[in-house]
């Protein structure tokens, strides 16, 4: 990429730069050279912008207080109240990929407050990881997000204590083929706008509420029409009015609703 930029930005230095290896490292980039990047690669600002990127952080140089800031968390412009609080349950509906970067601030906190989030999360992480890198732009580099978030995971917990984690990227990949097979068996209804977050909000409803429909729309995979099960359906609606009505932020940064 430095060379690349190097060929079609002037005023860059011949011979190499160390710090474009550190950008690679988690280094932040200047302010000035975000800004340029950004015009070239638009995707890189929803990325660095999302709270993911903070998530990620390895807390080179300082520790971060994970608790303030989940503390900062708003849904519908509340704080989230206990795990089965209707704010957290509205958070936890939420698998598209831009909240994915507040399950892991959840996670990293320490205190008791979030404790019983925590253990939510321990038992439906996974689903939460695979759902959000079927998704762009994380699907394009899922395998490296998996090894990173193993690494930093392992440092605070037993993974064995999340459920049906992958030990090796190897089981990763196969699993999220299932998911991705599944996904497909979804888009193949032709029920959704052609948008990857709104079909994996769907798969996971149907993770929750009917496994058994969810596997039998994936083995049809729209070879003959099926109608919205009436429960699905209002569960759908219903959620898709939370999703606009009640949108989810972090300090100020408000993520982006999937509809």
């Amino acid at each position: 990429m430095r060379i690349w930029w190097q060929k079609h930005h002037e005023g860059l230095e011949d011979k190499p730069n160390r710090k474009w290896a550190a950008y690679f490292e988690g280094a932040t980039p200047r302010p000035s050279l975000l800004r340029d990047m950004y015009a070239d690669y638009p995707s890189l600002k929803a990325l660095f912008d999302n709270p993911l990127w903070l998530a990620l952080s390895d807390d080179a140089g300082k520790r971060q207080d994970w608790d303030c800031l989940a503390e900062g968390i708003r849904v519908g412009g509340q704080p989230l109240g206990a795990f089965d609080s209707s704010t957290s349950s509205l958070l936890f509906s939420r698998v598209d990929w831009p909240c994915l970067g507040l399950m892991i601030i959840l996670l990293r906190t320490r205190s008791n407050r979030f404790a019983m989030h925590r253990k939510w999360l321990q038992m439906n992480f996974s689903h939460f990881f695979y759902l959000a890198c079927l998704q762009a732009p994380l699907r394009d580099f899922y395998a490296e997000l998996y090894g990173l978030l193993k690494n930093l995971l392992s440092r605070d917990f037993d993974l064995y204590a999340f459920k049906n984690w992958p030990g090796t990227v190897e089981e990763f990949k196969e699993q999220l083929e299932v998911y991705f097979y599944l996904l497909d068996g979804i888009k193949a209804l032709n029920w959704l706008d052609d948008v990857e977050a709104q079909r994996a909000l769907l798969l996971w409803i149907l993770i929750e509420v009917d496994s058994g429909l969810m596997t039998y729309i994936a083995v049809v995979r729209g070879r003959w029409p099926l109608q919205w099960p009436l429960k699905v359906r209002r569960i759908w609606l219903r959620q898709s009015k939370l999703w606009k009505g009640m949108p989810i932020a972090l300090d100020g940064y408000q993520l982006p609703a999937p509809l």
